[in-house]
Protein backbone atom coordinates (compact mmCIF):
# COMPACT_ATOMS: atom_id res chain seq x y z
CA UNK A 1 0.00 0.00 0.00
CA UNK A 2 2.71 2.67 0.97
CA UNK A 3 4.76 1.54 -1.97
CA UNK A 4 1.29 2.40 -4.42
CA UNK A 5 0.85 5.63 -2.62
CA UNK A 6 4.62 6.46 -3.14
CA UNK A 7 4.10 5.43 -7.05
CA UNK A 8 1.12 7.80 -7.20
CA UNK A 9 2.81 10.30 -5.42
CA UNK A 10 5.71 10.38 -8.19
CA UNK A 11 3.85 10.59 -10.84
CA UNK A 12 1.53 13.67 -9.46
CA UNK A 13 5.34 14.93 -9.71
CA UNK A 14 5.92 14.45 -12.67
CA UNK A 15 2.62 14.90 -14.68
CA UNK A 16 2.05 18.58 -13.50
CA UNK A 17 5.52 19.56 -14.02
CA UNK A 18 5.66 22.80 -15.28
CA UNK A 19 5.53 22.57 -19.41
CA UNK A 20 9.20 22.93 -19.48
CA UNK A 21 10.31 20.92 -17.35
CA UNK A 22 9.48 17.47 -19.89
CA UNK A 23 8.28 17.25 -23.27
CA UNK A 24 5.09 16.63 -23.89
CA UNK A 25 6.03 13.10 -25.39
CA UNK A 26 7.59 12.41 -21.44
CA UNK A 27 4.45 14.49 -19.78
CA UNK A 28 1.68 11.92 -22.05
CA UNK A 29 3.82 8.60 -21.74
CA UNK A 30 3.30 9.49 -17.48
CA UNK A 31 -0.16 10.69 -18.07
CA UNK A 32 -1.11 7.26 -19.69
CA UNK A 33 -0.04 5.68 -16.92
CA UNK A 34 -1.30 7.36 -14.45
CA UNK A 35 -4.96 7.56 -15.97
CA UNK A 36 -4.74 4.57 -18.99
CA UNK A 37 -5.48 6.94 -21.77
CA UNK A 38 -6.69 5.43 -24.78
CA UNK A 39 -4.58 5.69 -28.46
CA UNK A 40 -7.13 8.33 -29.16
CA UNK A 41 -6.20 10.34 -25.69
CA UNK A 42 -2.76 10.16 -25.70
CA UNK A 43 -2.44 11.89 -29.41
CA UNK A 44 -5.00 14.85 -28.79
CA UNK A 45 -2.99 15.41 -25.49
CA UNK A 46 0.46 14.93 -27.37
CA UNK A 47 -1.01 17.97 -29.62
CA UNK A 48 -2.04 20.01 -26.17
CA UNK A 49 0.84 19.93 -24.53
CA UNK A 50 3.20 20.51 -27.29
CA UNK A 51 1.36 23.94 -27.91
CA UNK A 52 1.22 24.75 -24.55
CA UNK A 53 5.13 24.25 -24.77
CA UNK A 54 5.69 26.19 -27.40
CA UNK A 55 2.81 28.99 -26.38
CA UNK A 56 4.65 29.35 -23.02
CA UNK A 57 8.05 29.83 -24.52
CA UNK A 58 6.62 32.35 -26.54
CA UNK A 59 4.52 34.07 -23.68
CA UNK A 60 5.57 36.98 -21.30
CA UNK A 61 5.62 36.43 -17.76
CA UNK A 62 2.13 37.05 -17.22
CA UNK A 63 0.36 35.41 -19.80
CA UNK A 64 2.24 31.83 -18.90
CA UNK A 65 -0.34 30.79 -16.11
CA UNK A 66 -2.96 31.56 -18.22
CA UNK A 67 -1.42 29.56 -21.28
CA UNK A 68 -0.65 26.11 -18.99
CA UNK A 69 -4.18 26.88 -17.33
CA UNK A 70 -5.82 26.23 -20.76
CA UNK A 71 -3.68 23.57 -21.51
CA UNK A 72 -4.86 21.62 -18.61
CA UNK A 73 -8.34 22.53 -18.82
CA UNK A 74 -8.11 21.22 -22.80
CA UNK A 75 -6.31 17.85 -21.35
CA UNK A 76 -9.39 17.23 -18.45
CA UNK A 77 -12.10 18.20 -21.57
CA UNK A 78 -10.35 15.20 -23.24
CA UNK A 79 -10.47 13.00 -20.00
CA UNK A 80 -13.65 10.49 -19.06
CA UNK A 81 -14.75 11.11 -15.56
CA UNK A 82 -13.14 8.65 -13.68
CA UNK A 83 -9.82 9.26 -15.09
CA UNK A 84 -10.57 13.58 -14.21
CA UNK A 85 -11.03 12.58 -10.34
CA UNK A 86 -7.82 10.74 -11.37
CA UNK A 87 -5.71 13.57 -12.18
CA UNK A 88 -7.64 15.90 -9.89
CA UNK A 89 -6.05 13.49 -6.87
CA UNK A 90 -2.35 13.53 -8.56
CA UNK A 91 -2.77 17.14 -8.43
CA UNK A 92 -4.01 16.90 -4.78
CA UNK A 93 -1.57 14.96 -4.21
CA UNK A 94 1.50 16.85 -5.09
CA UNK A 95 -0.08 20.29 -3.40
CA UNK A 96 -0.09 18.17 0.21
CA UNK A 97 3.30 17.29 -0.67
CA UNK A 98 4.45 20.85 -1.35
CA UNK A 99 2.37 22.29 1.96
CA UNK A 100 3.92 19.61 4.30
CA UNK A 101 7.49 20.49 2.25
CA UNK A 102 7.16 24.37 2.57
CA UNK A 103 5.61 24.01 6.28
CA UNK A 104 8.67 22.13 7.14
CA UNK A 105 7.37 19.03 8.15
CA UNK A 106 8.03 15.11 6.60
Amino acid sequence: MHRKLLACAALAVLAILPAGAQTAADRVARLTKALDLTSSQQSQAETIFANEQKAVAEASTTEKAKTRADASAAFRAILTAEQRAKYAKLGTLELQRTARRAGGSH
